[in-house]
């Protein structure tokens, strides 16, 4: 589902659901320049992983 409130006119953007981010817990969400790319498909599929993920 894309979110039409996004401020994102990349074409690899594809917003998850909440839940289906949680599947990425080793990417590190602080680099994110706007708060939508932590909901983006690409985003965590591409992003940086933290140095020492917690389980």
């Amino acid at each position: 589902m894309d979110c039409r409130f996004a401020d994102c006119n990349r074409p690899t953007h594809h917003q998850v659901d909440a839940y289906d981010a949680l599947s990425y817990p080793t990417i590190d969400r602080s680099v994110c320049n706007k708060a939508t790319c932590t909901l983006c498909e690409f985003f965590l599929t591409h992003g940086p992983e933290v140095a020492n993920p917690v389980h």
